[in-house]
């Protein structure tokens, strides 16, 4: 699908390339000039009536960072940004019956907004409910029966009645609200539905800020209201139920707005305002004043809508939902389409293209309403009289592909080296990502070991070391520099990465496939890394049993355990035999404890333990086993007793050193 005339293509906020008809993408022009979109057309009315129809060549469309072909020869899916999908779900009773197909309909959809978890809000305006769609596609109602209607308070939110829902937010709590024909309502997350303000004149946008206050477009009213956590309600903008336009630059609530519609909020605190009559965008600041951001009225002196001049020049007939994105572009659904304004005032009408093979394709936008942003960055679009929902991706740091193109092995307590390739989605494109974070995670059973390096194609005269920082034992590196490609005559592609990691826990031999390589909000690709051999030590129980009297102190049982190769310290668990009446002894005041001893007992060394809540089980973290070339062997011990009703009788622990299992010391329980 696209919309719109013309639209800048961003890579972390900076405008890099410029769609134009059916012709390839080239440089950027200079900002400020516009270029005509062939076989664009456009006819605008105050009625708000308008539609736009256009084609353009995707050939050479950035796409998002994946491995083209991943080790095991399986293409990945990729979805370049700017693609736009239509969102479907499966109703979740057919769902839980394995039943309907997935479907895209919605019942003219007026609102959208999304939580933090992924899951979609929808306000069918015509259904009279509100929806949910989950992150795995299941659609649940929220709020509403289907029937037109007022009843229900106090009562479940999807029994009772909604009358035409328009718009909706979400607070910090979970709460959802809902602007209906003359009130707003509150669902609980428990599914409770309340009034929050009643008698109002047809309500529009809401937005929540980071303090609980509630902000209401009263677009019958003129004006846009405050309601305080307390329920105190009081007029930010907006200064006569007949409405009109005045007061820019002077304080908001004695301006005139006419019929507004949407709401946004910055991270500052900025409130934006579709002035849905006055066919503008205006902005309340923090200090209350106000001022037009984008849109010049009925009758603007422009060509093209406006685009590629200033935003507040530009033509904005009939606006009414409007988002703000992380990088400060507004999104601004208008004319048929969603137009974008960049931080420094250019207005442009954004253009999507469908996933259709990434031919071609034409397609439109009919009264677009609410918009939403998740917090990756996708845009969700309200198209209303189309009965749908769309999704467009979001910026993913979509200009590079990367691989792994090895699969390091290695031995516990070996070093090898993992190569990850970094090209252009299209061959030569230069690429700047300059300080974007990478962040890899290591396969289980290894760590990052040493600094990594870049080269480029085998260039030793472009060759370095990568700044990054280790987290989580090392099994996170964080890399903050290169990822620049064909920029210059050294730095042409592809650009590799060498990254030393050492298998360093003990398990299985195999190769494990979950570690991850994320680039900015990329989706990301898998790592592999294979661990070689068997375990590098065995586990014995002790070699001399160890009695110990009923109610009487404590006796040590424990493990052996003998080298065979480099040993990094381990997790070493010990478990008691059940119903044998024994327990752990605390060793140091109330800690609990595990000794560590050479063979020859010339050293010993403690280490704190966690105990169980069942009081069975005895951890100890990271436990360095003193095994080296000249020290082969060692023991591990804990203090245990037996309670004055013990069984008589000959039992073992069960040791766990990292992956091995062993039983302990034999121990013979004798009567006191």
């Amino acid at each position: 699908m696209l919309v719109g005339g013309r639209a800048d293509l961003f890579l972390f906020g900076v405008p890099l390339f410029r769609w134009s008809g059916k012709a390839a993408m080239g440089r950027s022009p200079r900002a400020g000039t516009c270029e005509t979109l062939p076989g664009h057309s456009c006819r605008t009315s105050e009625t708000g009536a308008s539609t736009v129809t256009l084609s353009v060549d995707i050939a050479g469309m950035n796409m998002p960072l994946v491995s083209p072909t991943s080790l095991d020869g399986q293409h990945a899916a990729a979805v370049a940004e700017g693609v736009i999908t239509s969102v479907e779900y499966t109703e979740a009773e057919s769902h839980s019956r394995g039943g309907d197909a997935p479907s895209n309909r919605f019942n003219q959809p007026a609102g959208v907004v999304v939580a933090r978890d992924g899951t979609l809000f929808v306000a069918e305006n015509s259904g009279h409910r509100v929806r949910k769609v989950t992150p795995d596609g299941r659609m649940f109602t929220v709020a509403g029966n289907g029937t037109e209607g007022d009843e229900g308070d106090n009562g479940p939110a999807a029994q009772a009645q909604l009358r035409g829902p328009w718009a909706l937010a979400l607070d910090a709590e979970g709460n959802v609200y809902v602007s209906e024909k003359s009130r707003v309502r509150k669902v609980t997350p428990d599914g409770k539905i309340t009034t929050v303000v009643a008698d109002m004149k047809w309500p529009r946008g809401l937005a929540c800020d980071s303090s609980g206050n509630l902000y209401i477009a009263e677009y019958g009213r003129h004006r846009v209201r405050k309601v305080t956590p307390d329920g105190k309600m009081t007029t930010v903008a907006g200064t006569t139920d007949h409405g009109g336009f005045n007061g820019d630059e002077d304080n908001a609530a004695g301006a005139s707005l006419y019929e507004p519609t949407g709401l946004c909020l910055d991270e500052i605190g900025n409130l934006y305002i579709v002035d849905h009559g006055n066919h503008r965008v205006r902005k309340v600041a923090p200090d209350g004043i106000i001022t037009t951001v984008a849109g010049a009225g009925s009758n603007p002196d422009v060509q093209n809508l406006g685009d590629g001049g200033p935003a507040d020049k530009a033509a904005l007939f009939w606006p009414y939902g409007v988002v703000r994105d992380i990088y400060g572009n507004l999104y601004i659904t208008a004319n048929d389409r969603v137009r974008k304004v960049t931080p420094n005032g250019i207005i442009n009408s954004a253009v999507f293209v469908d996933e259709d093979n990434e031919k071609a394709t034409m397609a439109e936008l009919k009264n677009p309403a609410g918009l939403a942003l998740d917090q990756y960055g996708n845009l969700y679009i309200a198209d209303r009289s189309n009965d749908r929902v769309l999704k467009v991706a979001g910026p993913r740091e979509r200009s590079l592909m990367g691989r792994q193109v090895n699969v390091p092995q290695a031995g516990l307590g070996e070093i090898a080296e993992l190569t990850v390739e970094f090209t252009a989605y299209r061959a030569g494109r230069a690429v700047d990502a300059k300080n974007v974070v990478q962040t890899f995670t290591a396969p289980t059973g290894f760590a990052f070991a040493e600094w990594p390096t870049y080269s480029y194609n085998g260039n030793d005269a472009w060759r370095g070391s990568l700044g990054c920082r280790f987290e989580r034992d090392r099994s996170v590196m964080l890399v903050t520099s290169n990822l620049h490609l064909n920029t210059c005559t050294g730095d042409k592609g592809p650009l590799l990465y060498t990254i030393p990691v050492k298998a360093v826990a003990a398990v299985d031999p195999g190769t494990y496939h979950d570690g991850r390589l994320i680039v900015g909000r990329s989706p990301g690709i898998g790592l592999s890394a294979t661990v070689t051999g068997g375990p590098q030590f065995s586990v014995t129980p002790g070699s001399s049993p160890v009695e110990m009297m009923r109610g009487d102190g404590p006796t040590y049982p424990g493990v052996g355990v003998h080298r065979e190769g480099p040993v990094p310290p381990q997790t070493i668990t010990a478990t008691l035999p059940p119903g044998a009446g024994l327990a752990f002894k605390p060793e140091c005041g109330d800690k609990h404890q595990m000794t560590v001893g050479s063979r020859e007992m010339t050293r010993t060394k403690n280490f704190d333990a966690e105990l169980s809540e069942d009081g069975q089980t005895l951890t100890c973290q990271n436990v360095d086993l003193d095994l080296s070339q000249q020290h082969p062997g060692s023991a591990v011990w804990v203090a245990v007793t037996a309670a004055a009703t013990a069984a008589i009788g000959t039992t073992r622990l069960t040791f766990r050193v990292g992956g091995i299992e062993s039983a302990s010391t034999d121990v013979k329980v004798i009567s006191g």
